[in-house]
């Protein structure tokens, strides 16, 4: 699923933006798009569920761990794979990560039963276990995606300026 984004420009600003070369405006707007996407990527982080924090802690801009420096580098979260052109992805490559999010039944794969302890301590061994779906991602989207527009808007402009200000 995917949800596009338009910036609307006055035409003062489009003048402006003819004075830099085509590669320095995409580096901008890059920067611009992950200011807005880092605001969707902590509100799902606080939004993760949270039994051992690994899963927040996988959370991430794929393609731009420069740009968002709160990744964890050397965990073994997995690459979201390269965003194209003015494109950011926001999420994590845990295997367990859309279970958690959309909820899902876990079969037993290598005997005829899962066997596992609950908090209790007791034992259970059952041939399939229902997870409930905790959803994550798409709250936080739903409920930054305003915010993190209008800062993907002022982080342009001001980006802007400073590199006609050079």
């Amino acid at each position: 699923m995917s949800d596009g984004l338009t910036i609307n420009v006055d035409v003062q600003i489009k003048d402006a933006l003819k004075k830099l070369d085509a590669r320095t405006v995409e580096s901008l707007l890059t920067t611009a798009l992950v200011s807005g996407a880092l605001l969707v990527q902590n509100a799902a982080k606080q939004k993760a569920p949270k039994k051992t924090t690994t899963l927040a802690r996988s959370i991430h801009i794929g393609g731009h761990t420069k740009l968002a420096p709160d990744f964890e580098h050397g965990q073994d979260y997995g690459d979201l794979g390269k965003p194209g052109p003015l494109q950011a992805r926001i999420g994590t490559n845990l295997v367990y990560a859309p279970v958690q999010e959309y909820g899902g039944i876990i079969h037993a794969k290598n005997g005829p039963y899962l066997v596992f302890k609950t908090k209790d301590g007791t034992w259970h061994s059952v041939p399939a276990v229902n997870i409930p779906a905790h959803p994550y991602m798409r709250p936080a989207l739903d409920e930054q995606k305003n915010a993190a527009l209008k800062e993907v808007g002022a982080a342009f402009m001001e980006l802007v300026a400073k590199a006609l200000a050079k």
